[in-house]
């Protein structure tokens, strides 16, 4: 339907030129009432291409806002799945009654050098995609939500687990940063978040560490697209406005001419 709407559309404008060009007058026309005839067809089919453009915009912050409403309101027999399992590994430490756990992460991961993560990710496999993410081709572990983890424990000088995103950090040179999200005192309750929403990728600027409720509220952005038509860029993350805060990195739909005549969109 949508395609036949547009092609009525793109055959009036032809037929309406083919028309106007024609070489014979009707009584009492003039080149100037057939351009304006013209100019006001053109400006017709573009008000209604920028109508378009607004129920697309429109629909798009509907859907945000609808979940960003049911994050505000969740289903109490539920709770909301974090991009980082920080917080079991936080849990865990707190049920020791003893900050000797988190002590001793500490002492691990100080002992890993930038040099020797990059090394070990340097042997790691990993892809592409459009917004520059390294997904690992490592297995996901199956009780981590989807992250992978690295075994250290028999590599000289280390010997311990890590999850790969963690380990991207420490090879950028950010394990300050990494160390903070370990704090079970932390007064921020500090985690790493995948500003791309892909849980397998180690490639380091798509990592932050933010506030737990700042990374679950991260979660309305995934699946979204930023949406570019000519010199116009609509950006749906909200997450960016504030201080100190950086926009979820997402997957760009460029719409071309004629994009009124589809409304489905690519797979991610």
């Amino acid at each position: 339907m949508a395609n036949n709407q547009g092609n009525i559309l793109v055959n009036a404008r032809i037929n309406l030129f083919n028309r106007l060009s024609r070489g014979n007058f009707a009584a009492g026309e003039t080149w100037r009432t057939r351009l304006t005839e013209y100019k006001n067809f053109c400006e017709n089919q573009f008000t209604q291409m920028q109508g378009t453009i607004n129920t697309l915009r429109n629909n798009v912050v509907a859907n945000l806002q609808a979940q960003v409403a049911a994050l505000q309101n969740p289903n109490p027999a539920q709770r909301p799945q974090t991009s980082d399992t920080v917080i079991g590994e936080r849990q865990g430490f707190l049920l020791d009654q003893s900050t000797s756990a988190y002590l001793d992460r500490q002492h691990q991961y100080g002992r890993c050098t930038a040099a020797q993560a990059q090394n070990i990710l340097a042997s790691k496999g990993f892809t592409n995609n459009g917004i520059g993410c390294r997904l690992s081709t490592n297995a996901p572990h199956r009780d981590e939500n989807g992250y992978v983890k690295i075994n250290l424990r028999n590599t000289p000088g280390l010997g311990f687990q890590i999850f790969i995103h963690m380990l991207a950090l420490i090879a950028a040179g950010r394990k300050d940063e990494l160390l903070a999200c370990q704090d079970p005192e932390h007064p921020l309750q500090l985690e790493c978040s995948h500003l791309c929403h892909n849980n397998v990728c180690f490639e380091a600027s798509h990592i932050i560490v933010e506030p737990h409720a700042d990374n679950v509220a991260r979660q309305t952005c995934a699946g979204t697209y930023i949406i570019r038509h000519g010199a116009m860029t609509f950006h749906p993350c909200p997450h960016g406005n504030m201080w100190a805060k950086k926009h979820c990195i997402l997957p760009v739909l460029a719409l071309g001419n004629g994009y009124h005549r589809s409304a489905q969109l690519p797979p991610q």
